[in-house]
């Protein structure tokens, strides 16, 4: 590999969307328009799915570390979850780790970064956790993924991202012998676990080095439209009606 792919999993999906999409946000850092109000049926402004995501996943990290005394309504389906959580954190500090982000080099060797507010100058993979839960002899945890959008359409999304996650685990935690990786599906009252080795999490190493390879030495990006994707693309024909987003009009290949 000649070049560090600087690589999240929101990045590699995003360009596995679209590799001109994934260029005009990522390479030339365009800015979309500035996103329509959005309003529910009595007509009180909503927030965008996005922002409303980012407040539930501060709610959750501010109970569990008792930075706020009570859960917010979008969390008590999973509220005895969530408890468990917070009374390990008290009980047993270190064995509860919430909110970081992990940087790695091709070799998966961790990259140490001080700064929570940018990222390092290269970096191969970032992975940000929501939740680990280690047993008593740090030889097993659960990693846990807090979901406050639909399941439909995304769970096979969503365990694709625990894949990501789960070989960024091992590589930081190299005690760990097995793994358990959680959805935490806030809306939906559902909790989808799934168990894995050591050896398992690392056989999934390959798949993502070769996705991350791919969109670092890409210099074509082409455009992949599908009506889906450009649906609720930022880059599409410019237009006004979107219910998510406005388009910058920067893409002339788009399908509506």
């Amino acid at each position: 590999m000649s070049k560090m792919a600087r690589a999240s999993f929101s990045r590699l999906m995003y360009y596995r969307n679209c590799p001109l999409a994934y260029k005009f946000k990522y390479i030339d850092k365009i800015v979309p328009l500035e996103r329509p109000v959005q309003k529910d049926k009595k007509g009180n402004i909503k927030p965008h799915a996005n922002e409303r995501g980012s407040m539930i996943h501060q709610a959750m990290d501010d109970y569990i570390n008792q930075r706020r005394p009570d859960l917010i309504p979008e969390l008590l389906n999973i509220k005895d979850s969530i408890e468990e959580a917070k009374q390990l954190k008290i009980d047993d500090p270190e064995r509860v780790v919430t909110e970081q982000k992990w940087y790695f080099d091709p070799d998966w060797n961790m990259i140490e970064w001080d700064d929570p507010d940018s990222h390092p100058p290269e970096y191969h993979a970032l992975i940000i956790i929501d939740l680990i839960i280690f047993d008593e002899n740090f030889t097993s945890a659960r990693i846990i993924d807090l979901k406050s959008g639909k399941r439909a359409y995304n769970e096979q999304k969503h365990a694709k991202q625990l894949q990501f996650y789960s070989v960024g685990a091992i590589y930081k935690y190299p005690m760990l012998e097995r793994l358990s990786t959680e959805l935490w599906y806030c809306d939906l009252e559902l909790i989808h676990p799934k168990k894995l080795t050591k050896f398992q999490a690392n056989n999934f190493r390959q798949f993502w080095d070769d996705s991350m390879d791919e969109m670092a030495m890409d210099t074509e990006f082409k455009p992949r439209a599908c009506r889906h994707s450009c649906k609720f693309c930022e880059y599409g024909p410019e237009e006004h009606s979107n219910q998510w987003l406005n388009k910058t009009g920067d893409c002339s290949v788009g399908v509506l």
